[in-house]
């Protein structure tokens, strides 16, 4: 296989697993939110459509929004690259590292 074929694997399987892996993590926090005193304070409004469509599903309380979007944002299944420069994912610097730059004697001016 050329590395075009695996690195077009290497995302969709990626793509799914985070699909999975925030599935999983959502459905979690959802059968949290249905203990009562969440219910009552947070998860209610999410209940109190009277006849629920597509789009009011979108229609929760803010803290249930920012932790839906916060497991969204940090669900991640790809591997972090390397900074030993190893490994597939490694990177390489743009630039190089420049030394510091001390002096250690100034120059008199006349």
């Amino acid at each position: 296989m050329t590395d075009h074929v695996l690195w077009g694997l290497v995302v969709v399987f990626s793509l799914i697993g985070t699909l999975a892996l925030y599935d999983v993590r959502y459905y979690a926090m959802h059968r949290t939110l249905h203990r009562p005193a969440l219910m009552r304070l947070i998860h209610g409004v999410h209940h109190r459509v009277r006849y629920p469509t597509a789009q009011d599903s979108i229609y929760v309380h803010h803290a249930e929004l920012a932790a839906a979007i916060t497991q969204a944002t940090s669900t991640r299944t790809t591997p972090r690259s390397s900074r030993s420069g190893t490994g597939c994912c490694a990177r390489t610097p743009s630039r190089p590292s420049m030394p510091a730059v001390t002096s250690t004697h100034r120059t008199a001016r006349r």
